[in-house]
């Protein structure tokens, strides 16, 4: 299988389905792609897509951004003024289903480690910009 982030191929998929229930790649890619587009046609004329077990994908709106409105930065968590305005939009959000949640590994398993020690270090290091902010706005408040 592959690494967890660079995801899977479409080959490495349709290898799979074929070592699975014996399906040939060629037919399997091609089924692929046609559920691709049957989904796309679907969110297209502003439908919910689901696929039983796996994922949901529906429409969100996001709102417009007035220019000069305050907007936190979530890299840093400043707040600070919209530098230009942006458009309302439609946006596409998939949901994973239960069976593909409860497929999720266990931290503590060989394929869950990886990803929890990915987390940890990403949480270290907001925690650690946190915390460098802190001090520089303590220092600032102080002279």
């Amino acid at each position: 299988m592959a690494d967890h982030k660079k995801g899977i191929s479409l080959s490495e998929i349709a290898k799979e389905i074929e070592d699975k229930i014996g399906v040939k790649p060629n037919l399997t890619k091609n089924v692929i792609k046609a559920l691709i587009e049957v989904a796309a046609d679907e969110i297209e004329q502003g439908h919910v897509f689901t696929i039983p077990g796996f994922v949901k994908f529906r429409h969100g709106y996001r709102p417009a951004l007035k220019k000069g409105r305050e907007v936190r930065d979530p890299s840093t968590g400043e707040t600070k003024k919209a530098e230009e305005g942006k458009p309302a939009s439609i946006v596409v959000r998939a949901s994973a289903l239960a069976k593909i949640k409860k497929a999720a590994p266990s931290p503590t398993s060989k394929a869950g480690k990886p990803i929890a020690e990915e987390g940890k270090a990403r949480a270290a290091a907001a925690a650690e910009r946190k915390k460098q902010r802190e001090a520089e706005a303590a220092a600032e408040a102080s002279e």
